[in-house]
């Protein structure tokens, strides 16, 4: 299903945009998680939904739920629109110095997907994602997260781990 951008975005512009290292999230109410896992602290409303950046033909929205391969693949087409390679990796595994990990979770009703949720591993190991206007580094359950497989996440559920990185 083909879309109309409601907000015109150069993919590189906001690869310059990118901070992984960044403390103090100022857009808070005006990102996401997906937002918060790509390090782009950005006041682009509805900006931040996959496939958005890369300009997919398949807008998530428009359905109340659809295949994870369909999510997968708008991620891809904005990764590749940002200019980063990606890789599928374990949670646990070592990465070079200028990679990052992602981690993506979902939300599934009779196999479909009906909504998803992103975490970025930090430098000190443990696992941050945003949820609403707020940043967390632990569960639900308040246990900070150290691999995003195991961590108990209300509704979601892992799905895999991609390391990033910058072309």
């Amino acid at each position: 299903m083909y879309f109309k951008r409601e907000v015109p975005l150069n993919p590189e512009e906001l690869r310059r945009l990118i901070d992984l290292n960044k403390l103090d999230w100022q857009n808070k109410r005006d990102t996401n998680c997906y937002a918060y896992a790509l390090g782009l602290d950005v006041n682009l409303p509805k900006a931040f939904e996959p496939g958005e950046i890369g300009n997919s033909k398949i807008d998530l929205r428009n359905f109340d739920s659809f295949a994870y391969e369909q999510l997968l693949a708008n991620i891809y087409v904005d990764l590749e629109a940002l200019g980063i390679d990606y890789r599928d990796i374990e949670p646990l595994d070592d990465i070079e110095e200028n990679e990052w990990k992602i981690a993506i979770f979902t939300t599934r009703k009779y196999g479909e997907v009906i909504d998803f949720h992103f975490m970025r591993e930090h430098k000190d190991g443990i696992w941050y994602h945003k949820n609403g206007a707020k940043i967390y580094n632990q569960t639900f359950n308040l246990i900070p997260i150290k691999n995003p497989k195991y961590a108990y996440v209300l509704g979601y559920t892992y799905e895999k781990c991609l390391s990033l990185k910058l072309k």
